[in-house]
């Protein structure tokens, strides 16, 4: 992304005046705005100013490109409504940003959160409103903005935090039905507080389209009851970039020439001086091969141990099910390997080789959406041979028993004991599971069963998850040749709801690139589908099916915050404690890792070393944010700022906004985003 703070020349934001101003009734071509930009918070001085209208042909969006702002300069802005009052609601609050650093000028250091999985009905929001209390430079977000399902889908109606408020209600497929998502995601008090604290750069994952998407279609695509996946994957595309910090470019079909539009292709670089230079992957929409031609692991080896009439792991030693279990996994080894599954394809891969091979910085960054390091799935025996070799037998008698309970072996356990049968006891911190935790009940037939498989597996070293990176082997030793030239490449991922960190290895078996794979904000992950065994028992087991993995944790939710210099990479995952009550200024760090600067080879013993946290501090919590109230407290006009990374304002849902009637008729009418005035800023990268 272009430093827009390097470059001369200061110019106006894009477009003219409105069609319509302030007031104009649902249905009008637009609404007239006012935008300025000062170094100081009460605007004593503006720098920079223009007018340019949101109209409904972008969904009441527009974007202006700021020109002649001094390179990582802090600045504030706010936006108006031309011909209104700030006390009727016609100027928003004061956001701030800082600039990009000039391009090769030295940077001592940057700060930054990143974040994925941001799911509206599976709880709230509280990593937003925790992290824009820091003082960062920038935030990221690798994917899964916004989830495309409805209502009756993930999570259930019983399980959601929040069972209102989303809109539509149905699954997200037309292109207003994409605009009302973003809509409804844009109203939440704490993502709003984030951006309008710092600059925001994000790329898509699956949920933004469709789960699991690929070139020709997704796996939750259905064309006989949802149209045409062209025309779907076109709206959701263009909805992302109305809604969100894109430099766009071109037009979406040459229907509308005054939309501008960047399309599928994101992929993109942010030069951070001569500290870092940052790409965007896109692995979606350009040129993924089907991710969905492998049925669900676990249950192929669940029907394998059923066939043979295998109910234990004692009897599965010298079955029937032994081979099959070893054939299936020779069957996946081979069609992970194949060589045209494909993942970002040649065009990306070349660009990102001319990237890093021409790239002058201390550290290559890699932020793109599914886990890239090798990962299998959580050896569950493992787990108890390392707590023993760890001294802690406790914990490995409790651990032990807990599986045979769970998998055939009997034997009483927690809340059982002498001669009463199996139990399970609950762990899980899923806010429709907390009920259950600490309590007990019988071990059922269908739960032994998964749990059975998925042990089996996690022994056997079954990869699981064809969807990420595993699943596209020659693919990623592709990225990894293409960037080889860099030593000090890391790469953040999304995309699991846990949250991960080891090392990424070559097709030579030498490491590299690092990665730290981020939780989610609320979406579950493990913690879900395993919440009768152990947090910590689970960790230790992936711990011991991965010896390149350096942490696992499947049960907390939160975000990563990143502190680098020229000789360290210092990263942090944050974990906000709760996420199914509005809980503010509780995050706390609960695993800090460092990588160090490597000047040629890098060994074995310099990759991913445990550090102490350092960064969320007590004095975080005072800083004083802009006034976001949530939606009970929400006054009838309202603004909500959110901003990104160099010159480009996006104004988000601005119209009409005249009070509540008003508000109630427009719902009526569909155009609920007319009413919400949000504000974005941000810079889309070097052009491609």
């Amino acid at each position: 992304v272009a430093p827009v703070g390097a470059r001369g020349g200061r110019g106006g934001g894009r477009g003219g005046p409105g069609a319509a101003g302030a007031g104009a009734p649902p249905g009008a071509e637009g609404v007239e705005l006012f935008w300025e930009v000062s170094r100081t918070a009460d605007f004593a001085e503006v720098l920079a100013s223009d007018r340019l209208s949101a109209r409904a042909s972008s969904d009441f969006t527009a974007k202006a490109d700021v020109r002649g702002l001094d390179p990582r300069t802090l600045y504030h802005f706010r936006w108006g409504v031309v011909g209104e009052a700030a006390g009727a609601g016609g100027l928003s609050p004061v956001g701030r940003f800082k600039t990009l650093p000039a391009r090769g000028a030295h940077v001592p250091r940057l700060e930054f959160a990143v974040f994925s999985c941001s799911n509206f009905r599976w709880g709230y929001f509280n990593a937003y409103r925790d992290a824009a209390h820091l003082d960062l430079e920038f935030w990221m977000h690798v994917g899964d903005f916004i989830y495309e399902m409805g209502e009756d889908a993930y999570p259930s109606p019983a399980q959601a935090v929040r069972p209102r408020g989303l809109r539509p209600t149905h699954e997200a497929v037309t292109l207003g039905d994409y605009r009302e998502r973003y809509a409804t995601y844009r109203e939440d008090p704490d993502l709003q507080a984030l951006s309008a604290a710092s600059a925001l750069i994000a790329v898509w994952d699956d949920h933004e389209i469709a789960d699991n998407p690929w070139v020709h279609g997704a796996n939750a695509h259905q064309p006989e009851t949802e149209g045409d996946w062209e025309v779907r994957k076109a709206a959701a595309v263009r909805a992302y970039h109305e809604w969100m910090p894109t430099r766009s470019r071109g037009t979406l079909d040459g229907s509308d020439a005054a939309l501008p539009f960047l399309g599928p292709k994101i992929y993109r670089k942010f030069e951070f001086g001569d500290l870092a230079t940052l790409v965007m992957l896109e692995t979606r929409l350009l040129a993924r091969t089907d991710p969905n031609e492998i049925p669900y692991v676990f249950g192929q080896v669940a029907q394998l141990l059923a066939k043979a009439n295998v109910t234990s792991l004692e009897d599965f030693d010298g079955s029937a099910a032994e081979q099959d279990v070893a054939n299936l996994r020779a069957t996946l080894e081979a069609y992970r390997r194949h060589d045209d599954k494909v993942l970002a394809g040649h065009e990306q891969l070349e660009w990102v080789r001319s990237v890093f091979e021409g790239s002058q910085t201390s550290w290559n960054l890699l932020g793109q959406q599914t886990i890239m390091q090798e990962q299998r799935p959580s050896d569950l025996e493992g787990a108890v041979d390392w707590a023993r070799r760890h001294g802690r037998d406790a914990d490995a008698d409790l651990w032990a028993s807990a599986l045979a309970n769970l998998t055939g072996g009997g034997g009483g356990g927690a809340g059982g004991g002498g001669g009463d049968p199996p139990t399970m006891c609950f762990y899980s911190q899923t806010p429709y599971l907390r009920p259950k935790m600490g309590s007990c009940e019988p071990v059922n037939a269908q739960l032994s069963g998964s749990v059975l498989a998925a042990t089996v597996a996690g022994r056997e070293g079954i990869t699981y998850n064809y969807d990420q990176w595993s699943g596209y082997v020659r693919e990623r030793e592709r990225l990894l040749d293409a960037i080889k030239s860099s030593q000090n490449t890391i790469v953040y991922s999304g995309d699991s709801h846990n949250a991960w960190a080891g090392v990424v290895r070559d097709r030579d078996g030498h490491v590299a690139a690092l990665e730290y794979a981020g939780t989610s904000v609320t979406s579950p992950g493990t913690e879900r589908s395993l919440p009768v065994l152990p947090p910590e028992m689970v960790r230790a087991g992936y711990l011991a099916a991965n010896p390149d993995m350096e942490h696992a944790d499947n049960e907390h939710k939160g975000f990563m915050l990143f502190n680098l210099t020229h000789e360290r990479h210092h990263g942090e995952y944050i974990v906000t404690p709760r996420y199914d009550v509005r809980q503010m200024g509780h995050s706390y760090c609960s695993k800090a890792l460092n990588a160090y600067y490597t000047h040629g080879s890098r060994t074995e013993g310099d990759i991913l070393v445990p550090g102490a946290c350092e960064h969320l501090l007590e004095r975080t919590w005072e800083r004083k944010l802009p006034s976001f109230k949530h939606s009970n407290e929400q006054a009838p006009a309202g603004w909500g700022l959110v901003l990104g990374v160099g010159g480009i304002f996006l104004l988000l849902g601005a119209a009409a906004h005249k009070g509540v009637g008003m508000l109630l008729e427009w719902h009526k009418t569909k155009t609920r985003q007319a009413y919400r005035l949000h504000v974005e800023m941000a810079d889309m990268g070097d052009d491609i």
